[in-house]
């Protein structure tokens, strides 16, 4: 058995669209119990995210990419936010696979107003190496984007 600490830092809480660090993982478990009390920082909806610190990754497995946005602005039509993600692989400075886009409307309330994002990738087809996931979230209501890239090793 062993650990590894490792720095998770939250976004201060103010008026800026921002994200928190992109955690990720392979492996999330459901919650025992659903929880009574604001759930673990790393939890979605009934789900718990396990960080892989390593970040090394076999290609049978699926990468969760897990973090949360704050403040995003809900669009005047439908008074919900609406947040395009967009995640691309990169292997050498070249895109590994075609860009993933996803939408983001619905608003967790507790402990603060936040949206989730927890999706995979399958790595399948991946050869072994380095690679960089780069994430761009973008609040389409108010013309504000966040982006970061976090790196990972795909491994036999």
């Amino acid at each position: 058995m062993a650990a590894k600490r490792q720095s998770l830092t939250l976004p201060i809480t103010d008026s800026e669209f921002s994200a928190t660090e992109a955690v990720l993982s392979r492996h999330a478990e459901p919650l025992r119990q659903p929880p009574s009390v604001p759930a673990d920082v790393l939890s979605a909806g009934n789900v718990q995210i396990r960080p892989s610190p390593s970040r090394e990754f076999q290609a049978a497995d699926n990468l969760i990419i897990f973090f949360k946005l704050y403040n995003a602005v809900p669009a005047a039509e439908t008074g919900k936010p609406l947040v395009r993600v967009t995640l691309t692989l990169m292997k050498d400075g070249k895109q590994a696979m075609k860009p993933l886009d996803y939408e983001l409307t619905e608003i967790v309330s507790e402990p603060v107003p936040h949206l989730t994002f927890a999706k995979y990738v399958k790595l399948a087809g991946l050869a072994t190496g380095r690679y960089s996931v780069v994430i761009e979230a973008r609040d389409m209501a108010q013309k504000k984007s966040v982006k970061q890239e976090a790196w990972f090793v795909v491994t036999q």
